[in-house]
C-alpha cells in the first residue's frame, strides 16, 4: 500500500517502511509464528469455552471469561488467515479494512473485558459481602453489551481507514495510539492495585483466622477438661457392706432372745 501507517504496522507486525510479501526471511518467520501461536490460542480458547459451557448455571465470572475466550478464538482466527493471505500476495483494499475491522473490535473487547473481570474479583474476593448485590447477571449482561457496543465503534473506525483520505487518516491514527495507551494504562494500573489488593485481604483473612483460633485454644480445653470430669464415675455404694440395725448375740438378734424368754 502506498499510504502505510502505524496502524497497518501494529496489525501485520511489521515496522514502518517494511514490506510484508512473500519473499524473505521476515514473512517466514511471520507466518510460521502466526500458525503456531494462532492454533495454540484457539485451542485454548476453545477449552476455556467448552469446560464452562457445561455448567448448567453459569456465574457472572465464568460468563464473562467465556466471552474473552470467544474474543480471543476470534482475533487468533482471523488474524492467522489475514496474515496467510498477506504473504500468498497483495492484499486488496476490502481485505485490509475487514482485517483492520476485526483487529480493532478484538483488542477493544479484549481489554475491556479485562477490566471488567478485574473488577469482578476485586469484588469477589475484597468485598465479598457486596459481590452478590453488585455483579448481578442482568448487569453482567449489561456490561457485556456495552463493550461489544465500545468496541463495535472502535473497530468501524478501523475498518474505513483504508477507505479515507490521508488527513482522516492522520486522526484516526491519534484516535487509536490515544486508545491503545489509555486501555493498557488503565489495564495495567488496574490489575496492579487489585492483586495489591486481594494479597493484603487474603492475608488479613489468615491472620484473622490465626487470632480466632487462639482464641478458641483455651475455650476448647476447657471444655475438653470439664467433658472428662463429668465422664469420670463415683463410686458405687452398692458394693459397701451393709449396716447392721442392731447388735448380733450368740442367740440371734435381740429381738430372738426376747422371743426365747417369753416362750419359756
Amino acid at each position: 500500500m502506498e499510504n502505510e501507517s502505524v496502524l497497518i504496522s501494529v496489525v501485520f507486525n511489521a515496522t514502518p517502511g517494511m514490506e510484508a510479501t512473500s519473499d524473505g526471511l521476515f514473512a517466514r518467520i511471520e507466518l510460521v509464528a502466526s500458525v503456531v501461536f494462532g492454533t495454540i490460542g484457539m485451542l485454548g480458547a476453545v477449552l476455556v469455552v467448552l469446560a464452562y459451557n457445561f455448567r448448567n448455571n453459569p456465574t457472572p465470572s465464568e460468563v464473562m471469561i467465556t466471552t474473552l475466550s470467544c474474543v480471543d478464538f476470534c482475533y487468533n482466527c482471523f488474524n492467522m488467515l489475514f496474515v496467510i493471505m498477506q504473504c500468498i500476495g497483495e492484499m486488496k483494499t476490502w481485505q485490509v479494512s475487514g482485517s483492520f475491522f476485526l483487529f480493532g473490535f478484538t483488542i477493544t473487547s479484549s481489554f475491556l473485558l479485562i477490566w471488567l473481570i478485574t473488577v469482578n474479583r476485586y469484588y469477589a474476593i475484597c468485598r465479598a459481602v457486596e459481590y452478590k448485590a453488585t455483579f448481578t447477571p442482568e448487569r453482567c449482561r449489561r456490561s457485556i453489551r456495552l463493550i461489544i457496543a465500545i468496541a463495535l465503534t472502535q473497530a468501524t473506525l478501523n475498518g474505513v481507514y483504508p477507505l479515507v483520505p490521508e488527513s482522516v487518516q492522520k486522526l484516526i491514527d491519534f484516535e487509536f495510539y490515544l486508545a491503545m495507551d489509555l486501555m493498557v494504562s488503565v489495564a495495567s494500573a488496574l490489575m496492579t492495585f487489585v492483586y495489591i489488593r486481594v494479597l493484603l485481604t487474603l492475608r488479613e483473612q489468615k491472620e484473622r483466622r490465626a487470632r480466632r483460633q487462639a482464641q478458641a485454644a483455651p475455650r476448647e480445653l476447657q471444655v475438653a477438661n470439664k467433658s472428662s470430669n463429668e465422664a469420670t464415675p463415683e463410686p458405687s455404694t452398692s458394693l459397701r457392706p451393709p449396716v447392721p440395725t442392731s447388735a448380733p448375740t450368740q442367740n440371734g438378734t435381740v429381738a430372738g432372745r426376747r422371743s426365747a424368754a417369753a416362750a419359756a
